[in-house]
C-alpha cells in the first residue's frame, strides 16, 4: 500500500496498456502483482510492501510489480528514480530490481536506482547489492558510498558518491510524499552526486 503520495501518482492494472487505463492513485489503493505505478512531475509516493521493505519514488518515475509475496518483492524500474530501504525486511526475504541494463539483487540494504535514456544506475547508501549487468551477465558487488552504472556495453567502474548528500535528497522527496503535498525533485541520480 501507499504510505505517502504528493502530488499526481497514478496507477494502472496489469494487461492495459491505453493511456486511459491510468487513475490517480489513493491512500488506500491495494497494489498487486502486476500494476504499473507512475509519478508525474513535482510528485512522489511512498510505498510499503508486506515484507517490510519501503520504497520512494522521484518525480517523473514509473515502476511494474512483477511479484508481491511476503518474502519477495520483485519490481521493474522502467524510467525514473527510486529509492528502497529493505533494512526490516522479513528474515529469508529476497528482492530484485529489474532495469534495462541489469539485475540488482538485494537483501537488507538502503540503495538508490535510477533508468533514464538506456543507462541503468545503483547507488547504494547503506549494505550491498550485487549489480548484474545484462549486456555482459558481468557481475558487481557493491558496497555503501558507492555506485555503479550499467548500459549497452556492460557495466562500468564503481565511483564514490556523496550518501549524506544522497539520503537528504531522498529523505526529502519521502518528507513531501508522507505530507500529501506537490514538490520534490525530478533531477536524476547519477554516480557522484544526487
Amino acid at each position: 500500500r501507499f504510505s505517502g503520495l504528493s502530488g499526481q501518482v497514478e496507477v494502472r492494472d496489469e494487461g492495459c496498456t491505453d493511456e486511459d487505463c491510468w487513475h490517480l492513485a489513493k491512500s488506500d489503493t491495494v497494489l498487486r502483482e502486476g500494476m504499473h505505478i507512475r509519478t508525474q512531475d513535482q510528485s512522489g509516493a511512498v510505498i510499503a510492501f508486506g515484507d517490510m521493505s519501503t520504497w520512494v519514488m522521484k518525480p517523473e518515475s514509473e515502476i511494474a510489480i512483477t511479484k508481491a509475496q511476503e518474502k519477495q518483492t520483485n519490481l521493474q524500474l522502467l524510467f525514473g528514480n527510486i529509492r528502497a530501504n529493505v533494512k526490516n525486511m522479513i528474515q529469508n526475504g529476497s528482492m530484485e530490481v529489474e532495469m534495462s541494463q541489469a539485475v540488482a539483487g538485494i537483501k537488507g540494504t538502503t540503495f538508490a536506482l535510477s533508468e533514464r535514456n538506456g543507462v541503468s544506475t545503483l547507488q547504494v547508501i547503506e549494505g550491498s547489492v550485487e549489480f548484474t549487468g545484462k549486456a555482459t551477465k558481468q557481475r558487481a558487488t557493491v558496497n555503501g558510498g558507492f555506485a555503479v552504472e550499467a548500459t549497452k556495453n556492460g557495466l562500468g567502474g564503481l565511483a564514490p558518491i556523496d550518501v549524506k548528500a544522497v539520503t537528504a535528497d531522498w529523505d526529502a522527496v519521502r518528507a513531501t510524499a508522507e505530507a500529501g503535498k506537490p514538490g520534490g525533485t525530478s533531477a536524476a541520480t547519477t554516480p557522484g552526486g544526487s
